[in-house]
């Protein structure tokens, strides 16, 4: 994947996850917002569309901060595309800790398949495939 690439889909990524059908999910599973809970959900729902592996972002503590979905060599979360660095240097910055990217092993969150495809629905209705 290149980068315009990379761009372009967290560009529609962001703008489905800013989507009032989006935000109802959330609401739906009492999640505070896609940093906050939905990013499991988000990480779910574009790995049945795309494909895209969860990665977590792991503090030294070894406590899950933040998952989000890899696309070859970009990470997507709900704010867009970053490479490694970008990723982490972005979440450090937001939390005030360093933090690793580390596959995802077991799952943080247990995201219902129903609103896991909902949601997968969605980001394809706003042009995530």
């Amino acid at each position: 994947m290149e980068r315009w690439e990379a761009t372009y889909l967290g560009s529609r990524i962001v703008g489905a996850t800013q989507s009032v059908e989006a935000y109802s999910v959330l609401e739906s599973l009492d999640l505070v917002s896609w940093q906050s809970g939905g990013c499991s959900l988000l990480a779910a729902a574009l790995e049945r569309l795309l494909g895209a592996a969860p990665w977590d972002l792991v503090r030294m503590d070894g406590v899950t901060d933040h998952v989000v979905a890899r696309l070859g060599s970009y990470y997507f979360d709900a704010d867009g595309a970053y490479t490694a660095l970008e990723m982490r240097e972005k979440h450090e910055e937001l939390e005030g800790h360093r933090v690793e990217l580390v596959a995802a092993t077991q799952v943080t969150f247990v995201c219902p398949p129903v609103w896991v495809k909902t949601l997968a629905n969605i980001l394809e209705h706003y042009g995530v495939d």
